[in-house]
């Protein structure tokens, strides 16, 4: 296979995206015989074998003051912003003229798009990194959805990271149907190449989840659960591995875990080595979230052969035979699924081995191949 693939980033590309999808799909295009471009107004890293195309920033800082006016102001800035970058967006597809654009749902960018897929004859798929739920009301709302309307008439295709998403999106937009597909987001080569076995007996005790430290995270459901077991497993630890984003909702969790005097330790941010070492110690993943999207971090340590506790949240579908699936906020719920897992060695190593078969699957080669199929 060869050809160009565009993918098309609204705003800085930077480390944090290394291991997601703006920067893993190129990159998996590009080991399938593409050449790959990522398209941003501004990159702060650089990568092999990809080119990165500048749009440059239009309107850095500027912002009104008082609340009205500067509600006003940004509104339309965004729009005069939007125009600008759409402009230089149309020259950078006639300069590449790539075989494959993905972009991501922006109204304001979309017009840019479609014009110059009529006059440069792409592929053009739009990637809806979303957990299906519309949060906004009214005009922000209505937007939304037109701009699903768009995507469905004037796109390829459109993916969703989901099942559930898929499934929300359908409910209140059902003409999406016609060129929306499951696509989930996936693992890299190199990450499975860093596998390696750890067994039962060999890992500590400790239950671990990856997140920052943020409220729809519900770290505070987890820590509750972690309480309802800490008699029958008084040797174990909740080791939270992650920034630390939400500095008052950090001492909230802090007093909590001092008041049922519990055994919690918040690693803060870590190098990609220290936490494969995290995955590989730990007895078992637990992710309480409210919202998730798709959770690269289930998909990790189901890479690393450990059994999940999540919430039905965006992507959880994964998990069926890896772990446990509890509904959001139920604290009883997380509490005996990790109670199965820890009592029970016999399923720990079923779902332990169930978690690196599926993982194994979800390459983002894998997934490449069959965003290709739909274009076919």
């Amino acid at each position: 296979m060869s050809g160009r693939f565009m993918i098309v980033v609204r705003g800085p590309l930077s480390d944090l995206h290394l291991k997601k999808d703006p920067v893993c799909i190129p990159t998996a295009f590009s080991k399938l015989g593409f050449d790959s471009i990522i398209v941003t107004t501004k990159s702060y890293v650089k990568l092999n074998n990809i080119k990165i195309l500048e749009l440059g920033e239009t309107f850095p800082n500027i912002y009104c003051c008082e609340s009205m006016k500067r509600r006003i102001c940004k509104d339309f800035i965004q729009v005069v912003e939007a125009l600008i970058l759409g402009v230089r967006l149309f020259m950078a597809i006639r300069k590449v003229k790539p075989n494959i654009v993905i972009t991501y749902s922006d109204p304001l960018l979309f017009p840019w798009l479609f014009f110059s897929r009529s006059f440069l004859r792409f592929k053009l798929i739009c990637k809806l990194d979303w957990d299906g739920i519309i949060r906004y009301k009214g005009v922000k709302r209505a937007c939304k959805i037109m701009a699903l309307l768009m995507a469905s008439i004037f796109c390829d295709a459109q993916i969703i990271e989901s099942s559930e998403a898929f499934n929300r999106v359908i409910s209140f937009a059902p003409f999406a149907k016609r060129n929306l597909r499951v696509i989930p987001n996936g693992i890299s080569e190199e990450f499975l190449q860093k596998a390696t076995n750890c067994p039962y007996y060999e890992r500590e005790k400790v239950i671990l989840t990856v997140a920052g430290v943020q409220r729809y995270k519900f770290l505070e459901y987890l820590i509750q659960a972690f309480s309802i077991l800490k008699d029958r497993y008084a040797d174990y630890k909740l080791r939270i591995v992650g920034p630390i984003i939400d500095k008052k909702y950090f001492q909230e969790l802090n007093e909590l875990i001092e008041r049922l005097q519990l055994k919690v330790i918040f690693t803060g941010k870590i190098s990609d080595e220290d936490l494969i070492k995290e995955y590989l110690t730990a007895r078992v993943f637990c992710l309480p979230s409210s919202v998730e999207g798709f959770s690269i971090a289930r998909l990790e340590a189901m890479t690393l052969g450990l059994p999940v506790v999540t919430t039905k949240t965006g992507g959880s579908e994964i998990v069926k035979g890896a772990g446990f699936i509890v509904n959001i906020g139920d604290i009883n719920g997380l509490a005996k699924a990790l109670d199965a897992l820890l009592k029970d060695d016999a399923l720990w190593c079923e779902m332990s081995n169930k978690a690196k078969t599926i993982a194994k699957q979800m390459t983002w080669e894998n997934l490449v191949r069959k965003i290709l199929r739909l274009l076919t």
